[in-house]
């Protein structure tokens, strides 16, 4: 496979997919992902600037169009979503068994978009909080309700940029200061008491050929659950829309009424997709699939808790190995068997300084102003 990476974290998990397919791949990135790299499965990697990625460079495509003559196998796998846009923009300039599935761009904008996303939402009739766009400091005062609140950018990836608030003035501050770093317009999202979930799909044309609802637990654990209710609810939009590709719905179970809302869409390649792989549904490997024309492989998901792989590694050297599921070794062995992979990512979540020394990518707009208020995404 050919791996195009716009993100770090979302190309390590999609490199996983890959491995747990048992696929090889060759990289080309904007950034210097050496824990990508490093993966036994990677053959190759070269790194090309975000700008020939946003800024669609002819030599690019062109590079793209020529390796695909070259090796008529090869799918063009986009992970994050510069590269997700980037294929979908030249999706057609490209042979459809070398592309992996992507929505058309202005679907894609749509489903990025969080605010229309809602709007969506609201003509499908699937639950989701209240939402307020905030285009200026005074629309908190005349639109937002008091108590507590998320505020968030209308597209952004890995958490940057949102903040919880527990007061409407603490909404009006927060506007403040990303007013001043030229960051409007953000929304404004009810607050859900509960549960962070979601549910992850492939589809082709409008029809859902796997899926698979997760729990992300608060030590990193991700638990992997049957809730058709969220299945239904990313099946409608899948449906509406007629889209295709990977989608990954985040969602919030409402501890009072244990009711699904759905918040927002991430229309690529997710973080948990290798967690999802070793739970029983690959969805890189659907995808692929899909684009070659094949059968989908049987996806079978299970009810099973994803452990980290550092702690199923514990539990290994403890003599405690019973005590890990199937999902949880597959992990544990992908880390194991990519060990200088396993240390530097385990550098790169945990030093921030040396993350951004080593992808080599310049910082900018909301992962700027993260940085500037000691905020560090989730990736």
């Amino acid at each position: 496979m050919l791996l195009l990476g716009t993100s770090a974290a979302l190309t390590i998990a999609t490199a996983y997919c890959l491995e747990d397919a048992g696929m090889d791949f060759e990289l080309v990135a904007t950034g210097r992902y050496p824990s990508t790299a490093a993966l036994h499965n990677c053959r190759s990697a070269a790194q090309v600037t975000s700008d020939a990625v946003r800024g669609d460079d002819p030599a690019l495509l062109a590079t793209l169009q020529r390796a695909v003559e070259l090796a008529p196998d090869v799918v063009i796998v986009p992970a994050g979503l510069p590269a997700t846009f980037y294929l979908s923009r030249h999706q057609h300039e490209l042979p459809a068994r070398n592309v992996f599935p992507v929505a058309e761009p202005d679907l894609l904008e749509l489903l990025n978009d969080k605010w229309r996303f809602a709007a969506l939402l609201g003509e499908v009739g699937v639950a989701h909080p209240a939402t307020v766009l905030v285009t200026d400091v005074t629309d908190v005062e005349t639109s937002v309700p008091e108590g507590k609140a998320v505020v968030k950018p209308l597209a952004a990836e890995g958490s940057s940029g949102i903040r919880v608030v527990d007061s409407k003035a603490e909404v009006a501050d927060t506007v403040g200061r990303v007013a001043a770093a030229g960051l409007l317009p953000v929304l404004v999202q009810e607050h859900i008491p509960g549960d962070d979930m979601g549910v992850s799909v492939v589809a082709d044309h409008g029809r859902v050929l796997c899926s698979i609802v997760q729990k992300y637990e608060g030590d990193g654990r991700v638990s992997f659950l049957e809730r058709p209710d969220a299945v239904a609810m990313a099946t409608t939009v899948i449906e509406s829309t007629g889209t295709s590709g990977v989608f990954n719905f985040d969602l919030r179970r409402d501890e009072r009424t244990d009711e699904l809302l759905m918040l927002e869409c991430n229309p690529r390649n997710y973080a948990s997709s290798h967690k999802s792989a070793y739970a029983g549904m690959n969805p890189v490997a659907v995808g692929i699939a899909v684009a070659r024309g094949a059968d989908v492989p049987p996806q079978s998901p299970q009810v099973v808790t994803v452990l980290t792989p550092l702690s199923a590694i514990k539990l290994s050297l403890t003599g405690k190995s019973e005590h890990l599921d199937p999902a949880s070794r597959r992990g544990r062995d992908a880390t194991v068997r990519n060990p200088v992979s396993s240390a530097l990512r385990m550098a790169e979540e945990r030093i921030p300084w040396f993350a951004s020394r080593v992808r080599g990518e310049a910082t900018s707009g909301w992962a700027s102003f993260d940085a500037a208020e000691g905020h560090h995404s989730a990736w």
